[in-house]
């Protein structure tokens, strides 16, 4: 049960320089303006670092056979062990631009961590006040940007990715809707990432490849977002989405038969140096 991720941002303050009557420099004034400009920028640096490690949490792990109560648990946990921490971390560095935003999605951190509802951080609330935290965080923090479009059934091309911070903002200009899954080779495999797909237990998988972050589902004419730290290697975006995922699907919730979007070839390999 991925959650959607967060980053968040702080506004660059200003430098002032003062000087004296006559053009002389005031030195004590200068000296308490370089303090304030390394208090900012460090301030900036410690919220921006909060943000990415909000945003790049790892998703819970959750048992899909276990009762509905244990799931309950499952994630309480999650929230309360894993997620609450950083958004703590968050809010401690919040300033005065963001406070409210980042309010909003520390409350349902905190909410989720006593009912263990996904509801709780999964709404229209927190998923307006993360779209305004973002655009913070693209103006103002060191954040390379990959836009990627998603259509039926592709996604457009992803090139020269650098090691790092890296947001990836998908458009959805298909008919149905459209996840980015990120997916890490690992190593040590010498399988391709359709041999990997072609396995059929999901343990295995996972000794060659790891989800390292993604977009959820996107509907039809809409956008999503999700922001990873990728270290160097070989990687796959790709859509698991069943074919049939139209928005009368997903407003009726009835569980559509078709073969995954990767099947149809929504899949795109690239690399990060």
């Amino acid at each position: 049960m991925p959650l959607a991720c967060l980053a968040v941002v702080l506004c660059a303050v200003g430098t002032v320089a003062c000087k004296a009557e006559g053009g002389k420099d005031r030195s004590p004034a200068r000296a308490t303006g370089d303090r304030t400009t390394t208090t900012a920028r460090a301030a900036l640096e410690a919220y921006c670092s909060a943000a990415l490690g909000f945003a790049t949490v790892e998703p819970p792990e959750i048992d899909d056979a276990a009762s509905e109560a244990e799931q309950t648990t499952q994630l309480q946990q999650y929230a309360s062990a894993t997620l609450k921490p950083a958004a703590d971390d968050l809010a401690s560095d919040a300033p005065d631009d963001v406070t409210s935003d980042v309010n909003v999605v520390v409350a349902a951190v905190d909410e989720m961590a006593i009912s263990g509802d996904p509801a709780a951080y999964d709404n229209d609330t927190v998923e307006l006040a993360r779209g305004r935290l973002h655009r913070f965080e693209l103006e103002h923090c060191d954040l390379a940007t990959e836009a990627v479009t998603m259509a039926d059934f592709s996604f457009s091309a992803i090139d020269g990715v650098k090691a790092g911070s890296v947001s990836f903002d998908a458009s959805n200009d298909g008919e149905e809707y459209h996840e980015l899954a990120i997916i890490a080779k690992r190593p040590s495999t010498t399988l391709s990432f359709d041999q990997i797909l072609a396995l059929d237990d999901a343990a295995t998988q996972q000794r060659h490849a790891t989800y390292v972050g993604g977009v959820e589902p996107v509907a039809p004419g809409d956008t999503g977002f999700t922001v990873v730290d990728l270290r160097a290697g070989d990687y796959l975006v790709a859509c698991f989405l069943p074919v049939g995922s139209t928005p009368e699907q997903f407003e009726s919730d009835s569980e559509p038969s078709g073969d995954p979007h990767t099947a149809r070839g929504m899949k795109r390999e690239f690399k990060v140096s």
